[in-house]
């Protein structure tokens, strides 16, 4: 049942979306057509986003901004740190299970009686289930 109801989300979903996409272009066309302005231009080329001028405020300021020369190695850094602290976060141990009671002695006394408790971490988890 909600395998079913999934489906019918994302089918739904879809038909839905189609239908927006289709009226906001027929929308914009009719209100270019109306306010007597230039149709957008489709075939523009990309800018780069870091080398864009931003408007500010309202449409007739002439301020502009930019962003910074900088910002490009803080989010290059930023994310190193991240998949850095990502990996570590998933190598070390994030849990431990330990026996205990009489089972526990049992595993103490064929561990040499070592502790009852292992360590786990995520890349240890999917190492067992693989």
């Amino acid at each position: 049942a909600n395998m079913l109801a999934q489906l019918l989300s994302q089918v739904s979903s879809h038909i839905i979306i189609h239908y927006h996409r289709k009226t906001v272009r027929v929308a914009k066309k009719s209100q270019e057509i109306e306010l007597n302005l230039t149709p957008s231009l489709v075939g523009v080329t990309p800018q780069k986003l870091h080398t864009h001028n931003f408007q500010l405020d309202y449409e007739a300021s002439t301020n502009r901004a930019v962003v910074r020369k900088g910002i490009n190695l803080v989010l290059f850094v930023a994310l190193l740190a991240l998949t850095i602290l990502v990996i570590c976060g998933c190598s070390l141990p994030s849990f431990n299970i330990e026996v205990l009671g009489l089972v526990g002695l049992l595993v103490e006394s064929g561990n040499q009686f070592e502790q009852a408790k292992t360590d786990y971490s995520v890349f240890s988890l999917a190492q067992m289930i693989m």
